[in-house]
C-alpha cells in the first residue's frame, strides 16, 4: 500500500477555501451594507443568510480536513504492529490472541511508566520479543509507546527498518494534527475560528421584522376598510420603502 503525504497545511486546498470563504465575506458583508437599494430589512435578512452559508461552508471545509488527517492516521496505522493481531480467520484464535495482547499490554505500559527513570525494564522486554519473534510482545511494547506519545522510542525501533522508517513522520505528523498539539493544528484552528456574526442585522432583526408585519397588517385593515390599531413605537415604512 502507497501512503502519500498529505500536503503542508497551508498548501491544503481546503485550507486555501477557508481563506476564500473568509474574505469573501468580509468583502461582500461591506458591500451589501453600503447598498442603499435594499430596504434595511431585505439587507438585515441577506446579510444574515450569507453568513449563515459561510459559516456552514467554513465547518463542512473543516470537517472535510480533519476526515483526511484522520483517514491518512488510520491507513498508516494499520500498517505498523500496533494493537492485537487480528489476522486469525477462526474467532475463537481471534480471543485468545486478544486476551494474550492485553496481558502483555499491561506489563508493557508498566515499563513505559518506568521508562522515563529506568528504560532498562523495556529495553529488555523489546530485546526478548525480537529474540524470540514473539509479536504479541512486541505489539503490545509498540502500543504503549504509541499511547504514551513515546515518539523517541518509536523512531529508536523503526531506524533500520525501511518500511517503517519512512511512514513513521508522516504517522506521528497526523497523530499531533488530530490532538490539536502541533502547528499544524493551530493554523487550521485560526482559519477555521468562528465567522464573526453580524451583530447589528441580529439584533435589529426582530424589530424590523415587527414593523414589516405591522406595516402589512395596516395595509390589509385598509383594503378591508376598517382602521387597524398599530403600535405607536413601532417604525413604519416610509415611500421609499426604508424604516424611519
Amino acid at each position: 500500500m502507497t501512503i502519500t503525504p498529505l500536503p503542508p497545511i497551508n498548501e491544503n486546498p481546503l485550507i486555501t477555501t477557508a481563506h476564500q470563504i473568509r474574505q469573501q465575506y468580509t468583502d461582500e458583508i461591506a458591500v451589501a451594507r453600503a447598498r442603499t437599494d435594499l430596504a434595511d430589512l431585505q439587507k438585515a435578512e441577506a446579510i444574515i443568510d450569507f453568513w449563515r452559508r459561510c459559516r456552514d461552508a467554513l465547518r463542512k471545509a473543516e470537517a472535510e480536513l480533519r476526515q483526511e488527517y484522520r483517514d491518512q492516521h488510520d491507513a498508516i496505522n494499520e500498517l505498523f504492529p500496533f494493537g492485537p493481531d487480528n489476522s486469525a480467520s477462526n474467532p475463537a484464535d481471534r480471543t485468545v490472541m486478544q486476551e494474550a495482547f492485553h496481558r502483555q499490554l499491561d506489563v508493557a505500559r508498566e515499563a513505559q511508566t518506568l521508562a522515563a527513570n529506568d528504560p532498562s525494564r523495556r529495553q529488555s522486554l523489546l530485546n526478548d520479543a525480537v529474540a524470540f519473534d514473539d509479536d504479541t510482545l512486541l505489539r503490545a511494547i509498540l502500543t504503549a509507546a504509541s499511547q504514551a506519545r513515546d515518539d523517541k522510542f518509536l523512531r529508536g525501533w523503526a531506524s533500520g527498518r525501511p518500511e517503517f522508517e519512512g511512514l513513521l513522520p508522516e504517522l506521528l505528523r497526523v497523530r499531533e494534527f488530530l490532538i490539536g498539539l502541533s502547528a499544524e493544528a493551530l493554523i487550521a484552528h485560526q482559519v477555521f475560528a468562528p465567522l464573526e456574526e453580524p451583530t447589528r442585522e441580529v439584533e435589529d432583526l426582530p424589530r424590523l421584522e415587527r414593523a414589516r408585519d405591522a406595516a402589512e397588517a395596516e395595509m390589509a385593515a385598509q383594503r378591508r376598510g376598517r382602521p387597524q390599531v398599530v403600535d405607536p413605537n413601532l417604525p413604519t415604512f416610509g415611500v421609499a420603502g426604508g424604516v424611519r
